[in-house]
């Protein structure tokens, strides 16, 4: 379970941000359908802890896994990204919907594409990395 979660949404679903996990950050992008992690190294050394203890017979596989995804963002599909324990933030519909509607229009006018996601593009961001 994350113990804290920091994210950047928009209203159609994309964001950016990290989530910290066993005293490690984890940086997260979604754009769309697409979703892709940064894991820590601490996250990746877990992993191969857990493989050792309850599923030797894959360590290979994991020892592999580990060595492609060390220093780099891993693609899934982003319902898979987005089913993690708080980052179905990035989603604020579904993160908001039981809030009565009034609460939403406090934002009437702006389009989704005004504010922050178009001065800090995700797209931009991901790039640079």
């Amino acid at each position: 379970m994350p113990r804290a979660v920091d994210l950047h949404a928009d209203r159609h679903g994309n964001c950016i941000g990290a989530y910290q996990e066993l005293g490690t950050t984890n940086e997260v992008v979604v754009i769309g359908d697409r979703g892709w992690v940064h894991y820590g190294d601490k996250q990746l050394e877990s992993t191969r802890t857990f493989a050792k203890t309850y599923a030797p017979h894959r360590l290979p596989a994991v020892e592999e896994a580990i060595g492609k995804a060390r220093g780099k963002y891993v693609a899934y599909p982003a319902r898979e990204v987005l089913q993690y324990p708080g980052l179905n933030l990035c989603d604020l519909g579904r993160a908001f919907a039981k809030l009565p509607g009034t609460v939403s229009s406090a934002g009437e006018g702006q389009s989704a594409h005004q504010g922050w996601w178009a001065n800090r593009s995700a797209h931009a961001w991901f790039r640079r990395r």
